[in-house]
């Protein structure tokens, strides 16, 4: 093989190098994408854009950010969170339109503040209950993890409540934990707790309540470090 013809197979060599190197990064780019917590977030919420509830209402239409900050949690992880670090926890449902309402003031304000979003659907892991002989009766418990989490968050909560047939209201002495609900925390203290989410509240009032949650966070996070 003459000089001319090795120097072309050794260009072909480099420049097929170069091509699979590419193609592999960007494959494990999308990978890592597809993957991420972010975009699983996006795709839960977003594949109930025009679906139906059990009501035959639509749900409310979200178009949520690939970079979004929100990251997925366990029951028992947020316990141990709430208990011992500092953050943001979303407590909701991607078929709450409560929480479908508040959810992109909140990405917004969280990006901007550069604060990720802890994550958690309670929803299998609540107790159930029904009306029975004019009493209401538990009929299935919680988990251990989600009894613990009623605990920190006592304070904060109400009672849980049944209507029957007939409108009338009958109350546990249980506690809830309600969804949606957004909490700020600092070590062990609950700094913020937003629920009770009107939808018809503006978006712009929305992004000022969660940067106030996010801020008492932070305010209790300058207070640790430099004294109050």
């Amino acid at each position: 093989m003459d000089k001319h013809n090795k120097y072309i197979l050794y260009l072909v060599m480099v420049l097929t190098i170069i091509v699979l190197t590419i193609g592999i990064r960007a494959l494990l780019k999308n990978k890592s994408v597809a993957f991420s917590d972010a975009y699983i977030f996006r795709q839960e919420f977003m594949s109930y854009n025009d679906k139906i509830d059990e009501f035959d209402s639509e749900y409310l239409d979200v178009v949520i950010d690939i970079d979004n900050p929100v990251k997925y949690i366990s029951s028992d992880e947020a316990v141990n969170l709430l208990s011992k670090e500092s953050g943001v926890i979303l407590f909701g449902s991607a078929t709450n339109d409560s929480c479908r309402y508040l959810i992109n003031p909140l990405i917004e304000v969280a990006k901007e503040k550069g604060e990720t979003i802890y994550y958690l659907d309670l929803t299998d892991e609540m107790p159930t209950y029904q009306i029975k002989n004019g009493e209401i009766i538990k009929d299935i418990e919680g988990s251990m993890a989600y009894q613990e989490l009623v605990n920190i968050l006592n304070d904060y909560l109400n009672v849980f409540t049944l209507m029957d047939n007939e409108g009338i209201v009958y109350k546990s002495s249980d506690k809830k934990i309600e969804i949606p609900m957004v909490v700020a925390f600092h070590k062990g203290k609950i700094t913020y707790v937003y629920k009770d989410i009107n939808m018809e509240t503006e978006e712009n009032t929305l992004k000022s309540v969660f940067a106030t949650l996010i801020r008492s966070k932070e305010i209790n996070e300058e207070c640790a470090q430099n004294g109050c």
